[in-house]
């Protein structure tokens, strides 16, 4: 269960290599140093059933303007699924 699981959002963490819990990202890259991540289709109870992860290769690489763009790709992606879900 990722970090947005548990806490049914968005979690943005500007600098990984100061988080003890950074063994929890073992998927990502050795050298990402900055995580993004949004959950996608969040349930009633609070739950996600997937998410979109970001890593930057640089502490604090995104910008609140990257944020946003990102949230925006998520809210695009989230609609065009839920209307393959409804055909």
């Amino acid at each position: 269960m990722s970090p947005a699981d548990k806490r049914g959002g968005e979690v943005f963490l500007p600098d990984l290599q100061i988080l003890p819990g950074k063994l929890e990202f073992t998927y990502l890259p050795v050298n990402c140093q900055t995580v993004f991540i949004l959950p996608l289709g969040v349930t009633a109870v609070g739950g996600a059933r997937g998410a979109m992860i970001f890593g930057g290769d640089q502490k604090r690489s995104f910008s609140p303007r990257d944020l946003a763009f990102l949230r925006s790709i998520g809210v695009r992606l989230e609609a065009g699924l839920l209307a393959d879900e409804t055909q």
